[in-house]
């Protein structure tokens, strides 16, 4: 009993002995970490537990002090071990950019993979001192900015597609604004002539990933000539004949090089991944050109298939009306016929030919010329072969002649040539070689009968000083021609 009761109480003393040394060790511990705290110029750890941010103390070797709850709770750990590098409380990747922080006071975006995903910490590091001024470590402040960030990001990313809108929003403004200018001064243009530079202009400046060019047909003929051509590398060929071209020979719009099962004109060389487009340009059922355009690539957003479209039916639109205006101004002053001046055109011409003679003190000539005996070709041969000699002859009366002569077809079988600064012996010389050019035509492979003029000629000032005046005289000189036995000159 002695020996039992000797060992209990040997036991209980040493527990005792055991719990006192804990209790001074932890006692201990809380007054140097209180003592550290107190010297880095905080009040207690208490106050350290209290703060919502990550707070981390470092010591003079930059090894870990002590870690709060809060940065446990946001780094997502359960525990930390004093005496250890920052960086055992992040990730292995992160070691590096730690490093670097520390050495750098300051704040810091730094970004974490926990067990929750990624977050975003805003860090700062601090160094602390004691009074005297001796360094005693580091203080690492943090706190979870995750949604601040991807707020900032999900922000920059909306004001980089509201600025990438509203540079569209400009760029549509601006081609809207020079689409209108287009519109308008195509509108403004008197002759096809005078649009060929605004288009170039506007298709160079709206679609600088489209080329092409406009043709247009030959007048008696069957090819089509290149007029206009925009952009550098334009894929379009000098010319080719209208059959080459399959917009033409269907009469509509035919686009090549979007699928392969697609035939390609002729006149295009198709790659892949481009398109052709080729639009004829029809006015009172006849083709009188093409619109082509070759676009680089096949993958054109929608605004850009949308503002080509409307830049190109304009350019369309301004070329039919103008060749309409054209035509209407030419069956207007030409005798639907023979393709000659009229009447009307000549008359007016006439007034402006005397006007310029009378300014400069320059001759005016005219020749009229009538078909012998074509009453009796009507009659014998009937009207249809009456015609086809009225264009033979107004054929080789308009190759006949200079440049600034006027021919025209005054009425029936007459013909009027207006000379200006022709006087009278030029104009005769002219006119004789006009009958026997007409003499020496033989006709008889066409179906027609030989045929020969009775030619008139008169002259300012001479023989009038209007022009009224002068036809008469010519009528007058022909009339006697036709009397003396015809296919010869006469003046008054």
């Amino acid at each position: 009993m002695g020996i039992e009761a000797w060992t209990i109480a040997f036991l209980l003393s040493g527990l005792l002995y055991f719990l006192l040394g804990w209790l001074a060790f932890r006692y201990m511990s809380n007054r140097a970490l209180t003592s550290s705290l107190l010297s880095l110029h905080l009040a207690s750890p208490v106050i350290v537990e209290k703060i919502r941010d990550g707070v981390v103390l470092l010591d003079v070797d930059d090894r870990i002090l002590h870690v709060n709850a809060a940065a446990l709770h946001i780094l997502e750990l359960e525990s930390y071990s004093t005496g250890l590098p920052l960086e055992t409380l992040f990730q292995s990747s992160s070691e590096t950019a730690i490093q670097l922080m520390k050495t750098q006071a300051g704040r810091w975006d730094f970004q974490q993979k926990g067990r929750s995903g990624e977050k975003w910490l805003d860090m700062s590091f601090s160094p602390l001192s004691d009074k005297k001024g001796n360094p005693r470590g580091q203080i690492v402040i943090f706190r979870d900015i995750t949604k601040r960030k991807l707020a900032q990001i999900q922000l920059e990313a909306t004001n980089l597609e509201l600025s990438a809108r509203n540079q569209e929003l400009d760029r549509y403004n601006w081609e809207i604004s020079n689409l209108h200018q287009m519109s308008s001064q195509l509108q403004s243009c008197p002759t096809l002539e005078a649009a060929y530079p605004v288009i170039h202009k506007y298709m160079q400046m709206l679609l600088p990933a489209v080329s092409g060019g406009l043709y247009l047909c030959l007048p008696t003929s069957d090819y089509m000539e290149l007029t206009l051509a925009w952009q550098d590398d334009i894929a379009a060929i000098e010319g080719f004949n209208c059959s080459d071209c399959l917009s033409l020979v269907t009469g509509e719009i035919h686009r090549s090089g979007l699928w392969e099962e697609e035939k390609n004109c002729l006149h295009t060389a198709g790659r892949p991944g481009e398109v052709h487009v080729c639009r004829p340009l029809i006015v009172d059922g006849k083709s009188f050109g093409i619109f082509y355009c070759h676009y680089h690539s096949a993958d054109l957003g929608p605004n850009q298939v949308q503002i080509a479209q409307a830049v190109i039916d304009t350019a369309v639109l301004a070329l039919l009306n103008l060749k309409l205006r054209e035509n209407l101004r030419q069956d207007a002053i030409r005798d639907p016929l023979t393709n000659l001046f009229n009447r009307r055109y000549m008359e007016e011409a006439l007034r402006m030919g005397l006007f310029n003679a009378q300014r400069t003190g320059r001759p005016l000539s005219i020749i009229m010329a009538d078909v012998d005996n074509f009453k009796q070709i009507n009659d014998r041969y009937g009207h249809g072969q009456g015609d086809k000699v009225l264009i033979k002859v107004s054929q080789l009366f308009a190759n006949s002649i200079r440049r600034n002569d006027i021919a025209c077809r005054y009425g029936g079988d007459e013909f009027i040539l207006v000379m200006p600064d022709a006087p009278l012996a030029s104009a005769c010389i002219r006119a004789d070689a006009i009958r026997r050019e007409i003499s020496s035509q033989d006709l008889e492979g066409d179906g027609l009968p030989c045929i020969s003029l009775s030619l008139g000629v008169s002259s300012y000032p001479d023989h009038g000083e209007t022009g009224e005046a002068l036809i008469e005289a010519a009528d007058k000189a022909l009339y006697i021609v036709k009397q003396g036995g015809r296919d010869r000159i006469g003046t008054p």
